[in-house]
């Protein structure tokens, strides 16, 4: 659900708790008050899908592992989903992001990446042929990308070179929303042997700062913007009160990038790192 304008995660606990509250017997019988009470109505309608939703979903992984996996008390899931009680928005909102879903406001009013699949006729490869078919919810529909055009912000159409189904409950991906595949070019040597040209990787792209060295991520040139896929290390320096990048690639043949926060990004991760690097698919079959 994208619901436009400036906000954040306080907004959208707040109007949780205000679908959980609202009770169309609260409004009286004037004119202004009756468009008053089917507004209420509309609300907690949307309330009691969003619910209907996330049982619907926590059912496909199991309420035990769900809650085990957030922290979550059984008691308030039950009273909740069986019983019609309220709880706090938070808690709602902690359930409704655990299990992948979202309510996002954006100032362009454009809704996350992903999309719901729908399958018509999908076809079954042999091994399954008597297994029951794949369920739509369980998978997402991801942009695929190219690793260059891979950089922040909504992709123009034109950038779009397919869709990659994504198994939602996997556990790198479980509870992560805005989600982008990047392939990397044919000549994108530079993360080898772990990653090879053709492979295609999966990017967090909420997940922007770096928090500890080593790792994968979707990384922008200063000079244009681009993506790449390099490992990033970094390190504050105190007496300039700005952070050292390092860009490193996995093979010994690319030498590293060394950049500074402040001169080469304008002080804002956002414009040095564009997600985080999850999963890959790599071609093993010449390996």
């Amino acid at each position: 659900m994208c619901i436009p304008g400036a906000g954040g995660r306080k907004k959208a606990a707040a109007l949780l708790q205000a679908w959980g509250e609202l009770s169309p017997a609260k409004a009286g019988g004037s004119n202004r008050e009756r468009k008053s009470r089917e507004g209420i109505i509309i609300m907690s309608r949307l309330y009691e899908e969003v619910k209907a939703a996330i049982a619907k979903r926590v059912d496909k992984v199991g309420v035990t592992k769900f809650l085990q996996s957030g922290g979550f008390h059984r008691n308030t899931w039950y009273n909740v989903i069986g019983h019609g009680k309220q709880t706090s928005a938070a808690t709602f909102l902690a359930w409704l992001e655990r299990v992948g879903g979202q309510i996002s406001f954006s100032d362009d009013g454009h809704a996350a990446m992903i999309r719901e699949i729908c399958f018509v006729d999908a076809e079954i490869v042999k091994a399954g042929k008597d297994l029951p078919p794949p369920e739509a919810e369980n998978y997402f529909a991801v942009p695929l990308v190219d690793e260059v055009g891979a950089g922040p912000g909504y992709l123009p159409q034109e950038k779009l070179k397919n869709w990659l189904l994504v198994y939602k409950w996997q556990k790198s991906i479980y509870h992560r929303s805005d989600l982008i595949a990047v392939e990397l070019a044919a000549d994108a040597h530079s993360m080898e042997p772990t990653l090879c040209p053709g492979d295609i990787v999966l990017v967090d792209r909420k997940e922007l700062e770096v928090s500890q060295n080593g790792k994968m991520w979707l990384v922008l040139d200063p000079d244009d913007g681009s993506g790449r896929i390099k490992r990033v290390n970094f390190k504050f320096m105190e007496k300039e009160k700005d952070f050292r990048l390092i860009f490193y690639s996995d093979n010994p043949e690319y030498p590293p990038e060394v950049y500074s926060l402040k001169t080469h990004f304008e002080g804002s991760w956002h414009k040095a790192i564009a997600g985080r690097v999850l999963w890959a698919w790599s071609d093993v079959s010449n390996k």
